[in-house]
């Protein structure tokens, strides 16, 4: 079975204090930005969590239109 599930338990979730400590920001800009829908997450009841893969992609394209805007 291909389920996005069963990819999803290949590499743990990431909280908000995790994705903060790896992008070095406030946990409030990680709040602010997944709310946006501009850094991908998703709600499991209150807690937001983050795919490290998702977080990987977001980085990359940020720093492809950094290397854009030179």
């Amino acid at each position: 079975m291909n389920s996005p599930i069963a990819h999803a338990s290949a590499s743990p979730l990431l909280t908000v204090q995790e994705v903060a400590e790896r992008l070095s920001v406030p946990k409030s800009w990680v709040y602010a930005k997944a709310e946006d829908g501009e850094l991908p997450s998703f709600k499991l009841g209150h807690y937001r969590r983050f795919s490290p893969e998702a977080i990987e992609v977001y980085l990359r394209r940020q720093l492809t239109s950094v290397g854009r805007a030179s």
